[in-house]
């Protein structure tokens, strides 16, 4: 599937405003602010999710305003080093 395609369907959607193709300049950005000293809570993280993004053939950003539904359930689950699920994260 194209970037038109996805694109034209995305802008469908409730909230989203506008949509970009994310740049390896910007990836980089995105990934030196990740990975920052000052990113670093109490306990190591992995970005799984980010790395999966990073190794796709298309990658977009989506521009939402406050139409765009929000999670109202865990989006992104917290596994320590031996693959137990110790937790959720929700925005």
């Amino acid at each position: 599937m194209r970037f038109t395609d996805i694109s034209e369907s995305l802008l469908l959607y409730p909230g989203v405003l506008e949509m970009e193709v994310l740049t390896n300049e910007i990836l980089s950005d995105i990934l030196v602010l990740e990975y920052s000293s000052s990113n670093i809570g109490f306990t190591p993280v992995e970005p799984d999710g980010l790395i999966e993004v990073c190794n796709s053939d298309l990658r977009l950003i989506l521009f939402c305003n406050e139409d765009f539904p929000m999670f109202t359930e865990p989006f992104m689950d917290i596994i320590d080093k031996d693959g137990k699920l110790v937790g959720h994260d929700v925005l």
